[in-house]
């Protein structure tokens, strides 16, 4: 199985120096330890990985690692800009025909939003499968455990191909990077990496922060005195449950899951 890997370069913390210039030192840039267990992953379950990494030049260094580590291929997408998420997996996809199956971390150290895998399998026609804690090859499929609220876990069974690949993406809870051996590490200082030109052009003004959700609106409790509010707070057994089991098709779930969020307080449009 040929398992393609997308990281993502995270440069350090800028500086300024006393004349007021912006420095970044590359030796405290790394990525993410989502992306560092999407790759213990690949090597894991995979026959051939191959890492591919779009960024600024000082990226090259977590493509050494990856053949460092045993990764038997390496791209690297050449770009200076700040790309949005769908421009990133539009460069990913241009360098992942042939895999059968496509593994990204949930989150990377600057952003954080998540949101590149699924660009990403929208962008190939893939299956995806968001946000797991497990992976475990079995055969020619892979068993996957997702988080879902209320401390539950879900089953999901991928079933990646070379006519029907798979998107997965995981926390960095699912694995550890292993280390590298002296000999891999010596032969990735010298080994050639291919470089391609990602072609955006795009740029985005401003410091770039973590995600965050906006903030959920709740109501406020009821009570005309403030024990009743209280009241009304801590009493576990006045709240209601939310699950709820329906059968719809994709796109009725999809409104209904929408709705639900609007009325939770999730979405305020």
């Amino acid at each position: 199985m040929l398992v393609g890997v997308c990281i993502k370069w995270t440069p350090g913390r800028p500086e300024v120096d006393t004349s007021g210039s912006v420095l970044t030192d590359d030796r405290f840039g790394g990525v993410s330890l989502a992306d560092q267990a999407a790759l213990e992953v690949a090597l894991s379950i995979g026959d051939q990985v191959k890492v591919v990494c779009i960024g600024p030049e000082a990226a090259v260094a977590a493509l050494r690692d990856s053949l460092a580590v045993g990764a038997t291929a390496v791209q690297f997408v050449a770009c200076g800009a700040q790309p949005s998420s769908r421009d990133v997996a539009v460069s990913l996809a241009q360098h992942l025909g042939g895999c059968e199956l496509i593994v990204c971390g949930d989150y990377s150290a600057d952003r954080g939003s998540g949101s590149v895998p699924a660009f990403l399998a929208a962008q190939l026609g893939a299956s995806q499968a968001l946000g797991l804690v497990a992976v475990e090859r079995k055969g020619t499929n892979l068993e996957c455990v997702r988080r879902l609220d209320g401390g539950r876990r879900e089953v999901v069974r991928v079933a990646p191909s070379s006519n029907s690949p798979a998107v997965i993406s995981v926390e960095g809870s699912v694995a550890k990077l292993r280390r590298a051996s002296l000999a891999g590490t010596l032969a990735a200082r010298s080994a050639n990496i291919p470089t391609a030109n990602a072609g955006i052009n795009a740029d985005l003004n401003g410091e770039i922060t973590r995600y965050r959700p906006p903030t959920r609106i709740v109501a406020p409790p009821k009570g005309n005195q403030a024990i009743d509010r209280i009241r009304a707070l801590t009493d576990s057994t006045a709240a209601k449950s939310r699950g709820e089991l329906v059968t719809l098709s994709p796109s009725e779930a999809a409104e209904r899951i929408i709705q639900a969020m609007r009325e939770w307080g999730y979405l305020t449009s």
